[in-house]
C-alpha cells in the first residue's frame, strides 16, 4: 500500500500507468513480485522506441506499427476470449485480456517514447488515440488495427445492436486515474462475493486517486456493510470532504455522526 500512497500526488500526465496497474492487482494478490512485472513494462517501451528508431516522426502510422509489432506480433498480446481479468498481471502473464488492460499496455509503451496516447471511452470498447500535432490515429488493442469511421459505427452496431450515428461524446478520453479507475471497476465485478477483496481494491484506488470522491463513497459504504466502523467513518468524512453538492451529503452527514457516536 506504500507504494500506491505514494502516487496519490503525482501529477496525472507522470503517472506510471501500466506500472501503477500492477500494483493495484497485487493489493489484493499479495504473491505478486511486482517488480518483475515492471522490468517486462520497461522492456515493452525499450522495444517500442528500438523498433521506432528515429524514423517514427511524427507519422502516426509507424508509431501505431511500432507498438504492434512488439505488443501484438512480437510478444502474442491479444485480446483474451477466456477466463479474460481486468488483473493487469495476469493480463501480461497470460499476454492477453480485455480491451482496458490492453489499452494501459499500449498507452504505456507509447508514452514512454514521449508519444501522446490517451484511452478512448469509445461505447464498444476501450480505444488508444495516439496523437501528433493536429493528426489523431485511433489504435484497437484487442487486434491491433487502427480503426476509422466505418469501422467504428460496425463495431457499436455489432456490440450494442445500436445504428445511430457516431457522436463526439462517444470519443470521451479519460485520464490516466480515469482509465485505473475504469480497470479497478471491471476488476470488481471479477471477484464474485470476494467482498473483503473489494474492499482493499477500493481502499487502493483512493490512495492514488485520493482527489476523487465516489471511491470514497464506496469505500465507506462497502466497509459499513463489512463492519469495519472506523474504515467506514474515514472514508465518509473523506466524502464529504470532497463533494459539496451532492444530495446524499444530508443523509451521509448523519450517518456519520451515528457510527462516530458508535465508535465513542
Amino acid at each position: 500500500m506504500a507504494a500506491l500512497g505514494a502516487l496519490g500526488d503525482v501529477e496525472d500526465s507522470n503517472l506510471p500507468l501500466a506500472e501503477t496497474a500492477v500494483l493495484l492487482a497485487a493489493a489484493i494478490r499479495p504473491g505478486i513480485e511486482p517488480s518483475a512485472y515492471h522490468r517486462h513494462i520497461r522492456a515493452l517501451a525499450t522495444e517500442v522506441g528500438a523498433y521506432a528508431g528515429q524514423w517514427a516522426g511524427e507519422d502516426l502510422e509507424r508509431r501505431a506499427e511500432s507498438l504492434v509489432q512488439v505488443l501484438a506480433r512480437r510478444y502474442g498480446y491479444t485480446v483474451a476470449t477466456e477466463d479474460a481479468s481486468a488483473d493487469v498481471a495476469l493480463t501480461i502473464d497470460r499476454r492477453g485480456g480485455p480491451a482496458v488492460a490492453l489499452a494501459i499496455l499500449y498507452i504505456d509503451a507509447a508514452r514512454a517514447q514521449g508519444w501522446t496516447a490517451t484511452a478512448v471511452n469509445f461505447p464498444a470498447r476501450t480505444l488508444v488515440r495516439l496523437e501528433a500535432g493536429a493528426a489523431r490515429l485511433l489504435l484497437d488493442p484487442t487486434t491491433g488495427k487502427t480503426v476509422a469511421a466505418p469501422a467504428l459505427r460496425e463495431l457499436v452496431r455489432t456490440t450494442r445492436g445500436d445504428d445511430r450515428a457516431l457522436m463526439l461524446t462517444d470519443f470521451a478520453t479519460l485520464s490516466a486515474r480515469d482509465i485505473l479507475m475504469t480497470l479497478t471497476r471491471a476488476r470488481q465485478t471479477e471477484l464474485d462475493e470476494s467482498e473483503r477483496a473489494k474492499l482493499v481494491l477500493l481502499e487502493s484506488l483512493t490512495l492514488i486517486a485520493p482527489a476523487v470522491a465516489q471511491p470514497w463513497r464506496e469505500c465507506g459504504l462497502l466497509a459499513l456493510a463489512l463492519g469495519d466502523l472506523k474504515t467506514a467513518v474515514r472514508a465518509l468524512e473523506r466524502w464529504l470532504g470532497i463533494d459539496r453538492d451532492s444530495p446524499e451529503r444530508p443523509r451521509t452527514w448523519v450517518l456519520v455522526r451515528e457510527l462516530n457516536e458508535r465508535l465513542a
